[in-house]
């Protein structure tokens, strides 16, 4: 079947959400994960001069009987992007930042621009929950995989200088700290929800829900970070440095001084990337007992599922699509292939010790091109799917369950198309948008 249109205006911004119809907090088993809602802003203004804004815009990916009617959010007319998306995976409210333009009307000078809070179940005369120009929503609160629900929110009011605990609607906030310049979000426990805070770029705070607490352990030089059940893992000065929660002092796991970014995890290892000519890709031990070099010449980033990191690697004559397995001493390549992205699945139980990576929630299917074939990968016996072809188009997916949406970019029209594949299902993939000279994108 053909595409149905649900907007015909101009589209300025996307988003979207994702939900399970239930959720097991004791076992951390959900059921039935799907894309929810998609949410856009139109641009309703015929001048093509200026950027003027428009509405809101959501629509209801639950399949119905008819045509999917979208329908606006909140009275605002003018918005001109959406910045953030807040919501859990339990509860079918989203919370959105929105940019909306200034008193010139004009987006595109956005010195003037405003910024608006609203909610997804919000109608067209609804206003805005609250202004929230001159503040930041540094985190939403909740109770982690115990209680995904968002409780309220931590803002940085950039105008005071004050970090705040605020409720879903901003109606009411309370300061937690006063003389704050800067605020990092470092990592958030995934057992609880507890926020880690880098405040002023060298203090290290905690919010535990109710209290700010203060954490002698220190936030100076942290680089990028990951977290598991146990610890937060960051760069710090060029090492990997842990921090056990509860704990105040961080242990150096990684001594090399060359550490540059974190590009993965597994259930005990940290997957480093180094500085250097060439710089390498490097597993570091969680308990610190050792490293493993999964590439001596290249520093990648990938994904994990089923404790095996997927990865990506170009060469100046190939591509390759590399799997590194937690144990091993070297990876699996394949050459003239590359890995296209992943599929969460509608069932499982959240896993938070890394064996999903930073995700925590199991993964379906991986996907893979090799020449010039899409195939749909199980990553816990590798088994595949043939999908089919895609010759003349670089790939690209990211869904939820066996139908998914990929963009396939047209290598030679240079333009970007929408596919289907069934991932179950061997020769399904399909081309469904071909528009000569305009790009058409999922929304994921």
């Amino acid at each position: 079947s053909s595409p149905i249109d649900v907007s015909t205006k101009p589209t300025l911004s996307t988003a979207s959400q994702m939900l399970a119809s239930s959720y097991d907090s004791s076992t951390k088993t959900y059921s039935d994960l799907h894309k929810h809602a998609v949410f856009w802003v139109e641009e309703t203004d015929s001048d093509t001069a200026t950027v003027n804004g428009g509405p809101v815009m959501m629509v209801s990916m639950i399949k119905g009987s008819g045509t999917p009617t979208p329908s606006q959010v909140s009275s605002i007319n003018n918005a001109c992007s959406i910045v953030d998306v807040h919501y859990d995976m339990i509860n079918s409210t989203a919370y959105l930042e929105i940019e909306t333009a200034g008193t010139d009307g004009n987006c595109g000078t956005n010195v003037d621009n405003k910024r608006k809070f609203i909610r997804s179940d919000m109608t067209s005369t609804d206003t805005p929950l609250a202004d929230i120009t001159g503040k930041r929503i540094v985190s939403s609160v909740t109770g982690g995989f115990s209680n995904p629900s968002i409780t309220g929110f931590l803002v940085h009011d950039t105008s005071t200088g004050t970090l705040q605990s605020c409720n879903t609607s901003l109606s009411s906030c309370s300061d937690l700290l006063t003389l704050v310049a800067s605020v990092q979000l470092l990592a958030t426990n995934p057992n609880n929800g507890d926020i880690y805070l880098c405040v002023n770029g060298t203090n290290l705070y905690y919010f535990d829900g109710s209290n700010l607490n203060a954490s002698s352990a220190g936030c100076s030089s942290t680089g990028s970070v990951v977290v598991d059940d146990s610890a937060i893992y960051a760069v710090r000065s060029g090492n990997i440095d842990k921090l056990p929660y509860g704990s105040n002092s961080w242990s150096t796991i990684y001594s090399g001084g060359d550490a540059s970014f974190i590009g993965g995890m597994t259930q005990n290892y940290v997957i480093i990337g180094t500085t250097g000519s060439p710089g390498q890709t490097i597993a570091v031990a969680k308990d610190g007992s050792g490293t493993t070099t999964i590439e001596s010449s290249t520093t990648v980033g990938g994904f994990t599922a089923q404790n095996k990191f997927f990865y990506t690697k170009s060469t100046l004559t190939d591509t390759y699509a590399c799997m590194w397995t937690e144990g091993s001493s070297s990876p699996t390549c394949t050459a003239g292939a590359y890995w296209a992205g992943f599929s969460f699945a509608v069932n499982g139980t959240a896993d938070i010790s890394g064996k999903w990576g930073t995700f925590f929630l199991p993964i379906y299917r991986v996907l893979k091109v090799e020449a010039d074939t899409l195939y749909a990968v199980n990553p816990s016996d590798l088994s595949s799917t043939n999908l089919g072809s895609v010759a003349g188009f670089y790939m690209f997916g990211a869904g939820v369950g066996r139908h998914m949406l990929l963009f396939g970019f047209d290598t030679n029209n240079t333009q970007t198309d929408v596919f289907y594949a069934d991932l179950a299902t061997s020769n399904s993939v399909q081309n469904i948008t071909n528009t000569t000279g305009t790009s058409e994108y999922p929304i994921f």
